[in-house]
């Protein structure tokens, strides 16, 4: 989804926001989010935010789903799904520090950035969540 995919429109009668519910007078400008969804320009500027960090998450760890690729330092490998990029991760056949990558991704990241590293996640390989739409785990700050 585009931060920029709205349009505005004069009403000719008072409209509800599709998000949260507030009366958008019809002297004010509605704002159509993705084609579709009738918004306020509050909510519009949330719908905007959301989908930068959304952008800014695929650019880090790429598109969900996508297969994987390894870069050894001298060779590339792949493509690989998550799983098996994890069991690979797991049997120490591909290094924390080794480069991957999948579509996406604008640069190529040690694997220690993107999967959490077992020994300090109670020996559990997963990728970690940057709302990019397949992470799994979620880092909780203590309390």
């Amino acid at each position: 989804m585009d931060a920029r995919q709205f349009a505005w429109y004069n009403t000719t009668v008072d409209q509800h926001c599709q998000k949260c519910g507030k009366i958008i007078s019809r002297r004010a400008k509605a704002n159509i989010w993705n084609g579709q969804q009738v918004v306020c320009t509050d909510c519009l500027h949330t719908l905007e935010g959301e989908a930068r960090r959304h952008q800014a998450a695929i650019r880090l760890a790429g598109q969900a789903g996508a297969d994987w690729f390894v870069h050894d330092g001298s060779k590339q490998w792949g493509p690989y799904p998550t799983v098996q990029l994890i069991e690979l991760l797991r049997t120490r056949r591909v290094d924390w520090m080794w480069n991957i990558w999948r579509e996406g991704m604008t640069n190529w990241t040690p694997a220690a950035r993107l999967f959490t590293i077992p020994e300090l996640s109670n020996g559990k390989i997963e990728l970690r969540d940057f709302r990019q739409g397949d992470g799994t785990y979620r880092f909780s700050p203590p309390s």
